[in-house]
């Protein structure tokens, strides 16, 4: 409260500013004053907001200034935190602050101008450098303050804040995504991504089931792993010679494709006891029931969790003897890619159609990877170039510890293939 000073009131009586603008003494004659550092500072950030816009009282270019640097400093520091700071907010009221403070100087040099008018601009100033929004973020404020008047200087002030800020970095919104590593996929193939194919990002390590699969292995895998999604296979390759790619990783190739099954679908047969025993005297045939379609359906958005359901299956001897035939279950007709397809054409795919995987394929129709939005995002990308450098510089390749596997996958490979990473959050 140091930088604040005692203004005079604009009105005849404290009364009469108080009622309208609830103005802060704090120190300062209760009668013909008031403290404007303690009229932004302890008001409510709205009520702080509208005095910026309307008062026609001072703010002294120091409370200004320090109330901008404040509020913006704190506004996107706090940012991402577990707390309801806020950001749009704090970002009109500091720009607000901002504004008032060239208003506050233009008046100072003798010209006759209306300082809440630059509060508004510079309100919109600041917020479009922060969100890098334009359009919808003229509407709002034109809407809010209902000047419409003034949408074009808000436009101007908007347009501009983006170019610059685009001209340093990206929004606060975006730079999170990209500290977060969201697999948020942008409008626009990177320019790096028509380096790479498939192959150099594509998971090779893919835990695989049978079209007739062990209950047993199936729960296990359920409980190890939190996967969404596997590939489904004639039949599990224990063993199978490991193939180079280009930039030196290996991969090896596992059983026919025939198909993909989610989790969700694998836990919804659990809970509805569809497994039974396998006949010898048939191909692959069991005795289990098929679970009805709308099992499925009544279950979204509210998917089972696997250790709610295991509290109701068989021993683990039981499961032993037990199999889940998961042709009835499994779609067939999921999009696949070869090795050798560029990284910016399967960008366009999942963008385009909404995937949340792809498997890859050779030309055999074996199943030797699995791409997710996690492969293709901007972040692995940027790893992916990192790790290239490196190994052209002489370094070890590193591409395989980009995302870590859970320590015990394998392990669980044994009894159940190799492991994909669909992840629950992908």
């Amino acid at each position: 409260m140091t930088a604040g000073t005692c203004q005079r009131m604009p009105n005849e009586t404290e009364a009469e500013a108080s009622k309208s603008f609830k103005v802060q003494g704090f120190f300062c004659d209760p009668d013909t004053e008031y403290n404007d550092m303690a009229t932004l500072a302890f008001n409510p950030m709205e009520r702080t907001i509208f005095d910026l816009f309307h008062f026609e009282g001072t703010f002294s270019p120091l409370t200004c200034g320090v109330y901008f640097f404040a509020v913006g400093v704190t506004a996107c520091w706090t940012y991402g935190l577990m707390i309801p700071s806020g950001l749009f907010v704090p970002s009109i009221a500091a720009g607000a602050a901002y504004g008032r403070l060239v208003g506050e100087l233009m008046v100072l040099a003798g010209r006759d101008v209306h300082r809440g008018t630059y509060a508004l601009v510079g309100s919109a100033a600041f917020l479009g450098g922060v969100v890098r929004m334009t359009i919808s973020l003229t509407v709002i404020l034109v809407e809010a303050t209902n000047q419409v008047g003034l949408s074009f200087p808000i436009m101007v002030a908007l347009m501009v804040a983006k170019w610059v800020g685009d001209c340093f970095n990206k929004g606060i919104y975006d730079i999170h995504i990209h500290l977060k590593k969201i697999p948020l996929l942008e409008h626009e193939v990177e320019m790096e991504m028509h380096r790479f194919v498939c192959e150099d990002v594509m998971i090779t390590d893919l835990l695989c089931f049978e079209k007739v699969h062990k209950l047993s292995d199936i729960v296990q895998t359920l409980q190890d792993f939190e996967y969404n999604g596997f590939p489904v296979v004639d039949k599990v390759v224990a063993e199978s010679p490991r193939v180079p790619t280009r930039h030196g990783r290996t991969y090896s190739a596992g059983g026919r494709y025939m198909g993909t099954i989610l989790r969700h679908q694998l836990v919804v047969i659990l809970k509805h006891k569809g497994w039974g025993e396998l006949l010898a005297d048939a191909d692959g045939e069991t005795t289990q029931r098929v679970v009805p379609a709308e099992a499925f359906v009544t279950t979204f958005p509210h998917r089972e969790n696997i250790s709610d359901v295991a509290k109701h299956l068989p021993t683990r001897p039981e499961m032993d003897n037990l199999w889940i035939d998961l042709r009835p279950y499994m779609n067939f007709n999921t999009y696949t890619l070869t090795p050798q397809t560029t990284l910016s054409r399967a960008y366009t795919m999942f963008r385009g159609l909404g995937l949340r995987h792809v498997m890859i394929m050779n030309e055999s129709s074996n199943v030797i990877g699995m791409i997710t939005r996690k492969e293709i995002s901007e972040f692995r990308v940027e790893e992916l170039e990192h790790e290239l450098d490196h190994r052209q510089s002489g370094g070890m390749p590193v591409l395989d510890e980009a995302f870590p596997r859970t320590p015990n996958s394998v392990s669980s490979i044994a009894h159940a293939g190799s492991v994909s990473a669909v992840y629950e959050d992908d």
